[in-house]
C-alpha cells in the first residue's frame, strides 16, 4: 500500500479538508447526553479519487461519491474521518505542517485529549462557536478558546 507523507496530507488537508465539530447525542428516559465528535472530511473530484482511495486505504474512515444537480460540475468524492484514536493520531502527525487548519487541530487535539464523556449545553454551545471563529479566522488562537472551556469544566 502506498503512504503519503505527513507533508502531502497536511496540504491536502489545508486545502481541500474541513475540520469540524458534531456533537452525538445519547437519549435515555429521562435526560439527553451528549458527546463531542470531532470530524475531518475532504472532497475531490472524480478525478482525484485515487487520492480519496490513498487516504481511506491509510487512515480508515468512510468514502462517500457525491452527485451534483448542476450538470457542468463532475461528480466529488468525499472522505470522512470521525474515529477519535485515527483521527487524533493523524491530527498530530501533520498538524505541524498546517498552515490554514494549524490552530483547529490543536483545538481538536486538546478536546480529544481533555473532554473525556458527556458534556453541558453550555460547554457545547463554547466548543461549536470556538470552531466556527477559527474557520472565519484561521490563525485566532487555540489557547484562547481552551481557557473559555477549561473555566466551563470547573
Amino acid at each position: 500500500m502506498k503512504r503519503l507523507s505527513w507533508k502531502y496530507v497536511a496540504g491536502l488537508v489545508d486545502g481541500e479538508g474541513c475540520v469540524s465539530l458534531g456533537i452525538r447525542t445519547k437519549k435515555n428516559k429521562d435526560s439527553v447526553s451528549m458527546f463531542p465528535q470531532i470530524i475531518l472530511e475532504l472532497t475531490l473530484t472524480e478525478s482525484c479519487k485515487h487520492l480519496i482511495d490513498l487516504l481511506h486505504n491509510n487512515y480508515g474512515g468512510r468514502v462517500y461519491r457525491i452527485e451534483s444537480r448542476n450538470e457542468n460540475w463532475k461528480p466529488c468524492y468525499n472522505w470522512r474521518l470521525a474515529e477519535k484514536r485515527k483521527c487524533r493520531a493523524l491530527f498530530q502527525n501533520i498538524v505541524n505542517h498546517c498552515f490554514i487548519k494549524n490552530e483547529q487541530m490543536r483545538l481538536a487535539i486538546w478536546c480529544y485529549d481533555n473532554l473525556k464523556g458527556k458534556i453541558s449545553t453550555e460547554l457545547k454551545d463554547v466548543l461549536k462557536s470556538e470552531f466556527k471563529l477559527q474557520k472565519s479566522d484561521p490563525h485566532r488562537l487555540s489557547e484562547t478558546a481552551v481557557l473559555k472551556i477549561k473555566a466551563l469544566m470547573r
